[in-house]
């Protein structure tokens, strides 16, 4: 029983040594998709998480949410939004034949 008290403390210690001690290059706070990430590996069980990366389930999550955030970066600056899809006007292209 002393031994297995023993190890549960080490481990309580390792877990706070882990949290406490921060590596100079990283951010001493975890930005929102990485406090996602993390709650997935929390909360699903491995099994479900590897079959669903090797099926692709999800990247086309990921894929699905940048797809909704476009609207919203185009909303926030719209000067630059409309200089893109002037980008793309009739009135700016040009035929470039080429072999002639």
């Amino acid at each position: 029983h002393n031994l297995q008290s023993r190890f549960l403390q080490l481990l309580q210690d390792g877990n706070h040594l882990l949290h406490h001690s921060i590596h100079p290059h990283l951010p001493s706070s975890l930005s929102l998709p990485d406090q996602l990430i993390r709650f997935i590996g929390r909360t699903l069980p491995l099994e479900w998480q590897h079959r669903n990366r090797d099926n692709g389930n999800f990247r086309s999550v990921a894929d699905g949410m940048v797809k909704l955030s476009c609207p919203m970066i185009a909303l926030s600056n719209l000067r630059l939004t409309h200089e893109f899809l002037n980008l793309s006007s009739t009135k700016r292209r040009r035929r470039i034949r080429y072999g002639d």
